[in-house]
C-alpha cells in the first residue's frame, strides 16, 4: 500500500542490542528480533543496578492500518499501547503508560534521535539517555 507505515527502520535493529546509562551504575539494555519473518519486531530491555536485573519490559511493534502501533509490558505488570512515526534521524513515540494494573493510563511522547548507526538519544524522561550499539 503507497504511503503506508513500514516497519523497516526497526527491522534494520533487528539481531542488535543497545545500552544506556539511566544512572549511577545502572543500565539499560535493549535487544531487537525479527518476529514472524519481520511482520513484527521484538524490543526486549532489562534494566540492571551493579550487574543486577531489577527491571524487565517488552515492546512488540506492528504495521496496523497504516500506522506503527505497540504494545509495551513490564516485569511490575505495567502495560501500555502506542503509536510510533519512523522517519530517518528522528523516531517519535507517543503512548498512554499505565506503570500498573491498577495504576490510571499517564500520556507520555519519547523521541530516539539518531547519532548514527550505531547510538541515539532518548528524551521525554526525566533526562536524555545516549544508547551505543553493544552487539
Amino acid at each position: 500500500m503507497a504511503g503506508a507505515a513500514s516497519l523497516a527502520p526497526l527491522l534494520a535493529l533487528t539481531g542488535h542490542c543497545f545500552a544506556g546509562e539511566v544512572g549511577p551504575n545502572t543500565w539499560d539494555t535493549h535487544c531487537f528480533t525479527s518476529v514472524f519473518n519481520g511482520q513484527h519486531v521484538r524490543d526486549a530491555h532489562q534494566v540492571a543496578r551493579e550487574g543486577r536485573t531489577v527491571y524487565q519490559g517488552e515492546s512488540l511493534y506492528s504495521v496496523e492500518a497504516g500506522k506503527v502501533v505497540f504494545t509495551y509490558w513490564s516485569s511490575i505488570g505495567g502495560i501500555g499501547h502506542g503509536t510510533a512515526t519512523l522517519s530517518p534521524g528522528v523516531w517519535h513515540f507517543s503512548l498512554a503508560m499505565r506503570g500498573a494494573p491498577d495504576a490510571a493510563p499517564t500520556p507520555l511522547a519519547i523521541r530516539w534521535q539518531w547519532q548514527d548507526a550505531k547510538s541515539y538519544v532518548v528524551s521525554g524522561g526525566p533526562a536524555a539517555v545516549t544508547f551505543r550499539r553493544v552487539r
